[in-house]
């Protein structure tokens, strides 16, 4: 008589948790910058089963430029004048897919700022 052994759960096929995934840079919730400007905003995306397969990321849910598929994640944005909200969004092997925190962001022009006139000499 031969005994038949179930299959052993491994690979992705197994994995039903999704990533964790996190903004780190920017660190605040609002960062204001001189329009047009470009900055750097830096992930962190994590996955103990299959591992992270793709990290993107999106301004005001629309995705920028191409995903990064290694650590660590980092992406240069450039901004006009506004007020955005930044996600960042990871897909482990397995296709489970998680979304950060938002972060928001303002741009503010130098036109913008006003300076006082009567104390200047």
């Amino acid at each position: 008589m031969t005994l038949a052994l179930a299959p052993t759960p491994s690979g992705p096929a197994w994995d039903e948790t999704a990533p964790t995934v996190e903004i780190v840079n920017p660190s605040v919730a609002v960062v204001a910058f001189a329009a047009p400007y470009t900055f750097t905003v830096e992930v962190e995306a994590n996955d103990e089963g299959s591992g992270v397969e793709e990290v993107a990321l999106l301004v005001d849910g629309e995705p920028v430029g191409e995903p990064d598929f290694e650590a660590p994640y980092v992406f240069n944005v450039a901004l006009e004048v506004g007020s955005w909200t930044l996600t960042a969004e990871a897909r482990d092997h397995a296709e489970n897919v998680a979304t950060s925190n938002a972060q928001a962001v303002r741009a503010v022009s130098y036109t913008h700022l006003t300076l006082p006139t009567s104390d200047l000499v």
